[in-house]
């Protein structure tokens, strides 16, 4: 629908009560339906072709930005010592990150297709600061070492590596959402109304995730003839942590074969990593991450060993 158009039509509805019209009837699916339902809500079609309802059109007309800056620190040390480390602060602009497979907690169309000007903002994969580190280190004893490489002591401490890596980066970007308040006359799901200085209301109920979002008290549904004054990705949800690293042993059984065993460790501090938030205006759980963080093969985000016994040839 043309947004001036639902507007005069809130109007006239209020000031006429024109069939029992109101403001609030103004909007979400009777804005398509109008005068083509057996008991009318409204006197007449308030969009052009509503037999096809919320027919969607995609467009590559999207804009983005990116700005960032990238360090390196590498070093190699005596003793087969390694360690290398990066850190990255960036910040993605657009006003489309990706209609097909959007981030979570992030609209798949614009709030509404005749301003996209109020999409521009975060970029769903805006991550603004990134740090990882890896490390090597071969403990220097045994055979061809600089110590204990002969005799017992020397065979058993032969062989043993230590390695690991830590991530660190701070949280993705998120929408806060009022659905089913057609607010805007798009038939689109609205951004919220934000007063930072709002009243901040306690939970009631037993909370069913920490809390990692700002308070519902915050937000209001926008009033009916406008869009919320929230932009785009405005809040980031949880930051992520993570040290993962292997301890290993390689002994020599002859000249063509070696026995490998393997002790990895992933998350070795258990620290919990959140997704976002619970972004939808009126939900029980409103600001509460309801999941972890898992690893890359969809198992548990928690402190997970594994062993294994290579043999080399």
């Amino acid at each position: 629908p043309i947004p001036s158009l639902v507007a005069e039509l809130r109007t006239y509805c209020a000031s006429s009560n024109l069939y029992g019209c109101t403001p609030s009837t103004v909007q979400g699916a009777n804005l398509y339906d109008g005068a083509d339902l057996p008991t009318p809500v409204l006197p007449f079609d308030a969009v052009n072709n509503n037999a096809a309802f919320h027919a969607n059109e995609v467009s590559s007309v999207a804009n983005s930005q990116y700005q960032g800056l990238q360090t390196q620190l590498s070093r190699r040390f005596a003793n087969s010592y390694t360690f290398q480390a990066n850190y990255t602060w960036s910040h993605a602009f657009d006003d489309a990150s990706d209609a097909f497979l959007p981030q979570q907690d992030n609209l798949v169309f614009p709030a509404n297709s005749y301003e996209l000007e109020r999409e521009w903002g975060n970029s769903s994969y805006d991550v603004r600061n990134r740090f990882s580190a890896n490390f090597t280190a071969d403990l220097p004893y045994g055979k061809g070492k600089n110590h204990l490489n002969e005799g017992l002591v020397g065979s058993a401490l032969e062989g043993w590596s230590w390695s690991g890596i830590v991530l660190l980066q701070s949280g993705f970007p998120y929408e806060i959402l009022a659905p089913g308040d057609d607010s805007d006359g798009t038939g689109a799901t609205q951004r919220a109304d934000y007063n930072p200085h709002g009243t901040p209301i306690p939970p009631t109920l037993p909370l069913q995730g920490p809390i990692t979002g700002p308070n519902a008290g915050l937000f209001s549904f926008p009033t009916l003839g406008g869009p919320g004054n929230l932009p785009r990705n405005y809040f980031y949800g949880p930051g992520f942590k993570s040290f993962d690293m292997v301890i290993a042993k390689v002994t020599k059984l002859n000249e063509r074969f070696g026995l490998e065993f393997r002790t990895e460790v992933y998350n070795v501090f258990n620290h919990p990593n959140f997704n976002p938030p619970d972004d939808g205006l009126g939900d029980a759980t409103f600001g509460q991450s309801l999941s972890e963080v898992g690893q890359a093969d969809s198992t548990t985000g928690s402190r997970q060993l594994q062993f294994a016994l290579k043999l080399q040839f």
